[in-house]
C-alpha cells in the first residue's frame, strides 16, 4: 500500500508538471500582449526641434491620434505621421524619436532632429562661378536643413541650359551633420551652326527659283549676370539672294524655380515665314516682321514631369498677304495675338511624351488691325478672331534599339481667319513630299507616324515614315442674310504620304538628314509625285 500511494504521487506531479508548465508559457504570452495593449491617454503633443515646419501643420496631422484609449501603436502612428508631414513638404533628412510615454496628464513629447548641412564644396567649374552656382542651388544654405524635394527641382532647372550639368552628392560627416559636393560639367557656350537645305521657297511663293535655303545660327549659353541667359541669333537666305530671315530669340531664367521670361523678333521676306528656325512660333504664312513677349511660370516639376503655364502676346505685321504661288489675297495687316498655354512633358524608362494646348485670341485696335483691313486679305475675317492650337509627341524606344515617334498637330476655330494664323500643311516638318505650307485652312490635324532603326552602323539610322493631315476652312452661305452672315465649313482637304529616310551623325559636328516622299493623296503637288528633302549642317 505503501508502495501504491508513492507511486500515485510520483504519477500526479508528473501529470501536474507539464500542465503548470503549459500554464505558464501561456501566461508569458498572453500578460506581454495585453501589457502591449494596455491603453493610455494621448491629450496633447508638444514638438521639440522642429525649426523647419509650420507648428499648426504638425499639430493637424497628429490631431486624429489624440484621446483615451491609446497604444503603443499610435504612439508609432504619430511618429510617421509627423515624418510624413517633413516628407510631403521636402525634408526626408530628419528623424522622429518618441522622447517619453505621455505623462499622468496625457502629455507626449516627440524630439525632431534636422539634418543640419555643414558645408558646400564645388567642383569641375571654369567658366561658371562659385557664387553663380549657390544662386542656382538656394536649397544649400549651410547651417540649415536641406529640402531635398526643393535641391532636386533646383538641378533639373539648372540642368535645362544646354552648357552645363550639375550634380550633387550628399556626405554625412557625423550624426546629424552633412556635407554637399557639387559637381560642374561644363560643355561648350558659344555654339556655332551652318545649315544647307531644300526646304526654301523664293519670295514668290515657287521653290523652282530658289529651292536651296542656307541658314547661319549662333547660341550662346552663358548670358546676363547669372551666366544662365540663352541668346540665340538666325541669318537665313537663298542662294540668289531673293531671300532674306532674321530672328534673335532670347530667354531669361527668373529663378531658381523654372519660371522665366523668353523674346523673339524675326523678319522674313518670303511667304512660307520661318518654318526652319527652330523657333516655331513664327511658323506663319505671309512675309513682314514679327515680335513676341512670354512668360512661363513652372506648375510643377519632377524628375519625370514637368507642367507649365506660357502667357504670351505678340505683334505681327504681315507686309505681303499673298498666299503660297503667289495668289493675291490683300494688303498689309497687323495684328495682335494673346496666348495661353498649358505645356506638360513626361519620361520614364523608355517612354517619352510632350504636349501643349494653347488658347490665342486677337486684341483689335491700332493701325490696319481691324476688321476693315482684315476685308482685304479676307471677306470673311475679323479683327476679334480666336482659337484653339495644340501638339503631342509620343517616342517609345524597344529594347532593341528600335524607335517608334508620332507627331499630332492640331488647330480648332470657329470662323475664318486670317492667313498668319491659319494651319499649314506641308513640308519637311508637317507632311513631306508636299511644298512647304502648300494647303492653308482655318482648322485642321496633321499626324506622322515613324518607326527608327537600330543604328546599321555608328551614328545611323533609317527611318520609314507615313504623313497625313486634313484642312478645314469657313466660307460664306450662298444664302446667308445681308447684315447677318452664317458661314460654312468646307472640308476636308487630305494630303498623305509615305516614304523613307535617314538620319546620320556623321561625326561629332556634322549631321545629314534625308527623307525620300512619295505622295498618295495630292493637292497642288499631285498624286503619286515624290519629292526628297535634306539637310547637312555643320557645328563648331
Amino acid at each position: 500500500m505503501m508502495g501504491h500511494s508513492h507511486l500515485s504521487a510520483r504519477s500526479a506531479r508528473c501529470f501536474l508538471l507539464p500542465v503548470l508548465l503549459i500554464i505558464l508559457g501561456w501566461a508569458m504570452l498572453v500578460v506581454p500582449a495585453y501589457a502591449t495593449e494596455a491603453d493610455f491617454s494621448v491629450t496633447s503633443v508638444e514638438i521639440r526641434g522642429n525649426f523647419m515646419m509650420a507648428e499648426e501643420i504638425l499639430q493637424r496631422v497628429v490631431k486624429e491620434y489624440l484621446g483615451p484609449g491609446k497604444t503603443v501603436q499610435d504612439l508609432e502612428k504619430i511618429q510617421n505621421a509627423i515624418f510624413s508631414a517633413y516628407k510631403r513638404a521636402g525634408y526626408t533628412l530628419v528623424s522622429i524619436v518618441i522622447a517619453e510615454p505621455p505623462d499622468q496628464n496625457g502629455r507626449l513629447t516627440v524630439i525632431v532632429k534636422e539634418d543640419i548641412l555643414r558645408s558646400v564644396k564645388i567642383t569641375g567649374n571654369k567658366y561658371l562661378k562659385d557664387e553663380q552656382i549657390r544662386k542656382a542651388l538656394p536649397a544649400l544654405k549651410t547651417g540649415q536643413p536641406i529640402n531635398t524635394m526643393a535641391l532636386d527641382r533646383q538641378i533639373l532647372v539648372a540642368n535645362e541650359n544646354a552648357s552645363r550639368v550639375l550634380n550633387v552628392s550628399l556626405q554625412t560627416i557625423d550624426v546629424g551633420i552633412f556635407d554637399a559636393i557639387v559637381t560642374v560639367k561644363e560643355g561648350k557656350i558659344i555654339v556655332n551652326s551652318l545649315t544647307v537645305d531644300n526646304t526654301g521657297m523664293g519670295n514668290k511663293g515657287d521653290n523652282t527659283q530658289d529651292p536651296l535655303r542656307l541658314q547661319y545660327r549662333f547660341i550662346h549659353y552663358g548670358l546676363g549676370a547669372m551666366r544662365n541667359a540663352t541668346g540665340v541669333l538666325i541669318y537665313s537666305r537663298s542662294p540668289r539672294n531673293t531671300v532674306q530671315q532674321y530672328l534673335a530669340y532670347y530667354q531669361h531664367p527668373l529663378s531658381a524655380w523654372g519660371n522665366s521670361w523668353y523674346a523673339m523678333a524675326a523678319y522674313s521676306n518670303t511667304k512660307t515665314g520661318l518654318s526652319n528656325s527652330g523657333y516655331g512660333v513664327f511658323n506663319v504664312a505671309g512675309s513682314g516682321q514679327f515680335y513676341s513677349l512670354h512668360y512661363v511660370h513652372p506648375l510643377y516639376r519632377s524628375l519625370r514631369t514637368k507642367v507649365a503655364l506660357d502667357v504670351g502676346l505678340e505683334y505681327r505685321n504681315s507686309t505681303d498677304n499673298t498666299s503660297i504661288y503667289n495668289i493675291d489675297v490683300g494688303p498689309d495687316i497687323n495684328s495682335l495675338p494673346f496666348s495661353v498655354s498649358g505645356i506638360y512633358s513626361w519620361q520614364w524608362k523608355r517612354d517619352s511624351v510632350s504636349a501643349m494646348v494653347s488658347y490665342v485670341r486677337n486684341i483689335p485696335g491700332g493701325y490696319l488691325n481691324n476688321d476693315d483691313a482684315y476685308m482685304g486679305v479676307s471677306p470673311y475675317a475679323s479683327a476679334n478672331y480666336q482659337l484653339w492650337r495644340g501638339s503631342m509627341s509620343f517616342i517609345h524606344r524597344f529594347r532593341k534599339d528600335w524607335i517608334f515617334h508620332t507627331r499630332v498637330d492640331w488647330q480648332y476655330a470657329t470662323q475664318a481667319l486670317i492667313p498668319d494664323e491659319q494651319i499649314g500643311l506641308g513640308g519637311v516638318r508637317s507632311i513631306r513630299g508636299f511644298r512647304e505650307r502648300e494647303a492653308l485652312g482655318d482648322k485642321g490635324i496633321v499626324a506622322s507616324f515613324e518607326l527608327y532603326t537600330p543604328p546599321v552602323t555608328p551614328g545611323l539610322r533609317l527611318v520609314v515614315f507615313y504623313d497625313i493631315g486634313q484642312l478645314w476652312y469657313y466660307q460664306l452661305d450662298e444664302n446667308s442674310l445681308f447684315g447677318n452672315p452664317s458661314f460654312s465649313c468646307i472640308g476636308p482637304t487630305t494630303l498623305a504620304s509615305t516614304g523613307i529616310g535617314l538620319r546620320w551623325n556623321i561625326n561629332s559636328w556634322l549631321s545629314f538628314n534625308a527623307d525620300y516622299a512619295y505622295v498618295i493623296k495630292g493637292y497642288i503637288t499631285a498624286q503619286h509625285d515624290s519629292r526628297l528633302h535634306f539637310d547637312l549642317t555643320a557645328t563648331f
